[in-house]
């Protein structure tokens, strides 16, 4: 990807055939303890479909990605999702309209604190959805964290990603803007 002006100093803009992977986060070894993902992201198009971090093996682990909803109007979906083939049914999904989505910075956030999947977005709670059951990703193919794509390389984000970070905890969040 290249850079691009970001939220605080320079961000990572995706073409949506580029990204970025990171052998060393591995997001399933804390699915019993919790962890935490951040991010800043525009959606430059409501048009786009995009991956916008994926910690995923094609059957089980982390999504979170920018969706096309709607008719008329067509609008931006936010996907927050966690998955595992063991459990039944075998993921968790919240889906979050991405209000004034073209070109404006977002802060998204998803906290897995067990048994709880709890999204945010630019400092307002969207949801707590209980996820019992979900403790362990069974890993088939040796998984790995990507910025700006799924797994697999496909769905490519197709615009600007800044401050990613990863916790390996559970954070406690205050709401607010």
């Amino acid at each position: 990807p290249s850079h691009d002006t970001g939220n605080s100093g320079r961000a990572y803009k995706f073409s949506g055939s580029q990204s970025i992977i990171l052998n060393s986060i591995i997001l399933h070894n804390y699915i019993s303890s919790g962890f935490t993902v951040s991010y800043w992201m525009k959606v430059k198009d409501i048009n786009t479909n995009g991956e916008l971090i994926s910690n995923y093996d094609g059957v089980n682990g982390l999504q979170i990605q920018v969706q096309i909803a709607g008719t008329n109007p067509i609008y931006s979906l936010l996907r927050h999702s966690l998955r595992t083939y063991s459990r039944n049914p075998p993921e968790i999904n919240g889906h979050y309209k991405i209000q004034n989505a073209n070109s404006v910075w977002h802060h998204g956030v998803m906290v897995w604190k067990p048994p709880y999947m709890i999204s945010y977005l630019d400092g307002v709670l969207l949801d707590s959805i209980n996820g019992n059951g979900l403790n362990n990703f069974s890993v088939c193919c040796g998984i790995k964290t990507v910025i700006g794509s799924r797994w697999n390389g496909g769905n490519g984000y197709n615009d600007v990603i800044d401050d990613v970070a990863f916790w390996s905890r559970g954070l406690n969040i205050v709401t607010g803007k």
